[in-house]
């Protein structure tokens, strides 16, 4: 459910929320339903009482308890997941800021799959690690992202890594560049390393290009996350 491409802002309280709903409408339902069917039974005349069988009742009481339990641990540990998922606080990223997500490119390729926008290239939420990110870019390795620099912007400002839908798998470099030359580079990111924090003076730079290059492990599974990828105004 984490990994559907949905509203990541909402997600825990979706699954937390539908999965309540859910199961209130069904006990709900089979309170219902037993009702009537006393109800209905009650009208019906019966010619002859057949005994069940010696374990028929006692089988159902058990399937029962067990049912309502298990649906109850299940619904009960599904939200304790959802609730304890963490997603990184956004909020502090400045007034003003540019999301990359929110701008379109001048030019992208890269060797699957293409750019997503606020989503990692599976098209799931970004993940870097075990925190959830809002905003940025999932691409693949090898892949070039370039954008025009907005007027009146005095850095870029992002958290790089390998995504988690990745499965332990994948590795790249990333890097950046200012008018084509090279500003800045990351150690070998892995399904293992933390989040790359990257902040870079802009200058009087017009382009900026988003590099992720492979290693000489290969091309696989190397999904990298551009995450809270933004342009920011030095206050």
């Amino acid at each position: 459910n984490l990994t559907l491409p949905q509203p990541v802002e909402a997600v825990g309280a979706y699954i937390g929320a539908g999965l309540v709903i859910s199961f209130v409408v069904m006990v709900g339902w089979l309170a219902i339903g037993r009702k009537r069917s006393v109800a209905i039974e009650d009208r019906i005349p019966t010619p002859e009482v057949v005994e069940p069988l010696p374990l028929a009742r006692p089988l159902v009481r058990v399937f029962r308890v067990v049912s309502f339990s298990g649906c109850a641990l299940l619904t009960l540990a599904a939200i304790g997941i959802a609730a304890t998922g963490r997603v990184a606080d956004d909020a502090g990223t400045g007034d003003g800021a540019v999301q990359l997500s929110t701008i379109k490119a001048e030019s992208s390729k890269q060797a699957w799959g293409q750019l997503e926008n606020d989503r990692s290239v599976l098209g799931g939420v970004l993940q870097i690690g075990d925190t959830v990110y809002l905003r940025g870019l999932g691409t693949h390795a090898p892949s070039t992202i370039e954008y025009a620099i907005p007027t009146g912007y005095s850095e870029f400002v992002a958290v790089v890594g390998i995504d988690a839908g990745s499965r332990g798998g994948g590795s790249a470099v990333a890097k950046v560049l200012l008018d084509g030359e090279q500003v800045f580079e990351s150690a070998t990111l892995t399904s293992e390393s933390e989040p790359v924090e990257v902040r870079v003076p802009l200058g009087a730079a017009r382009r900026i290009t988003l590099l992720a290059d492979e290693t000489p492990d290969g091309q696989k599974s190397d999904h990298v996350d551009w995450a809270l990828a933004r342009f920011e105004r030095t206050p």
